[in-house]
């Protein structure tokens, strides 16, 4: 009976050694996976072609207008579309191309409660889309097209 007991005490002491052996396992090749997925440098809020400021910016080459002409809006609003929600014909002025775009549950409100001199609706045309590398779809990949949609903004900006 002693030898049973004794049997038992070593098999269950195994069975935990082995169990602690098998967790301290997983943990070193976890820790080792999260060391080895991880990016070089830690993502940052600035885009990688924008340029941080360095200093005191230079005063503009134009002086600032003393008034807004009359023709100007008081206020310019600048929708980006998503992706499969834009595409480079479209109208800025009356996107009516992606009727459930999911930004004109914003924008037409907003037009609606405001004329054309208070408010000037601007979505950015560009072509937005979503490359899939599986498929055969021929689409632009994200980043081009993130690209692409980054430098229409900035035109409908300046």
């Amino acid at each position: 009976m002693a030898n049973t007991n004794r049997r038992k005490r070593h098999r269950i002491l195994a069975l935990f050694a082995a169990g602690a052996v098998g967790v301290v396992v997983v943990l070193i090749v976890a820790i080792v996976a999260v060391l080895l997925r991880r990016p070089d440098s830690p993502p940052t809020a600035v885009p990688p072609t924008a340029v941080p400021p360095t200093g005191v910016p230079p005063t503009p080459s134009k002086p600032r207008p003393e008034f807004q002409d009359a023709s100007c809006p008081d206020v310019q609003l600048i929708s980006i579309p998503g992706t499969w929600e834009s595409s480079v014909v479209l109208d800025p002025f009356n996107p009516v191309q992606f009727p459930a775009a999911l930004l004109l549950n914003v924008t037409n409100p907003i037009r609606g409660q405001f004329d054309g001199q208070r408010l000037e609706v601007f979505t950015v045309p560009y072509t937005a889309q979503f490359h899939n590398p599986l498929s055969a779809d021929r689409q632009m990949s994200y980043n081009d097209s993130r690209a692409e949609g980054t430098r229409a903004a900035v035109t409908a900006m300046t």
